[in-house]
């Protein structure tokens, strides 16, 4: 299954993603920060064989940005 993610990089969005990828599902990411994304993606990518995570910085209040 494909599953968006927004607020990915902390808390429940972080939480959520993590429980996702442990049922394999291929994930796409969004936070505001790129340096936190890819922390959250190699810790749930660690395992060979793991879940696809994709990630994308953006705010997405801004409309330019979500798309």
């Amino acid at each position: 299954m494909n599953i968006v993610i927004t607020g990915a990089s902390k808390g429940f969005g972080r939480a959520i993603a993590q429980i996702f990828a442990e049922k394999g599902n291929t994930l796409l990411l969004t936070s505001r920060k790129e340096a936190d994304l890819q922390k959250v993606k190699e810790e749930l990518t660690k395992n060979p064989g793991s879940c696809k995570v994709l990630v994308k910085a953006a705010d997405l209040s801004v409309p330019a940005q979500a798309t």
